[in-house]
């Protein structure tokens, strides 16, 4: 299986799981299960944000773009580069990484409550990544 094909099926299987998860999280207050919800959605979200920057660098990879440096937020700018990504989508890319990032190297709760509350929207900016890479014309992709 391709490189492109592989990481866009992970991409949107852990994608399918954040969904799922994010649907889970209607329960109010601080209840032992919503903190238990909390932790697993910021835990599909971590591998959802490293699967789409895998695609991403993928991508780079497929269409010639040099990649220089591993991180994430590199990748992100050259992918905007390369117009597979739009300027705001780079920002939001940016929010994402430290969000990230937040999650694993420190555990604040009440930062990682903020950061579970901003989650929808990092899976609608992934989505939406994923979406235009598959229809992407230099990015062949098989389903």
């Amino acid at each position: 299986m391709e490189r492109i094909t592989l990481a866009l099926d992970i991409l949107n299987r852990a994608l399918l799981t954040l969904e799922e998860q994010i649907g889970r999280q209607k329960i109010p207050g601080d209840a032992p299960e919503t903190r238990e919800r909390r932790d697993s959605l910021i835990q599909r979200f971590e591998f959802s944000s490293d699967a789409t920057f895998k695609l991403i660098k993928a991508c780079l990879t497929k269409i010639g773009h040099p990649i220089t440096a591993k991180g994430n937020g590199t990748a992100a700018r050259f992918a905007n580069e390369a117009d597979l990504i739009s300027k705001d989508e780079l920002e939001a890319l940016y929010d994402l990484i430290a969000d990230r990032n937040d999650t694993v190297h420190e555990y604040d709760e009440e930062r990682t409550i903020e950061i579970a509350d901003r989650i929808p929207s990092h899976y609608e900016l992934m989505k939406t990544i994923a979406k235009r890479i598959q229809q992407h014309p230099d990015i062949q992709t098989r389903k």
